[in-house]
């Protein structure tokens, strides 16, 4: 009786683990998903890059901001590209 006992709950632990993880994965992928198309749109990434210039253009050090504003961009449109 109490083995019987302690295997249903094992058993119970294991698919209540799998729905877990199941659920988990689809809202991973979801979020995935959600966040390729914002970043995706022309217009996002042409606002991350006017604001990393403004930022640039407004700073004591503008060469440096220019850079990071650059290789920002191109980081985006990078990893836009390979997933």
């Amino acid at each position: 009786m109490f083995l019987s006992n302690e295997l249903r709950n094992v058993d119970a632990a294991h698919k209540e683990y799998s729905l877990v993880k199941q659920r988990a994965d689809y809202m991973q992928t979801s979020a995935k998903r959600r966040l390729q198309l914002l970043f995706g749109k022309p217009a996002v990434i042409a606002a991350i890059f006017a604001a990393g210039a403004f930022k640039g253009a407004t700073t004591s050090d503008p060469k440096t901001k220019r850079k990071s504003a650059i290789f920002t961009f191109i980081r985006t449109a990078f990893f836009q590209i390979i997933t």
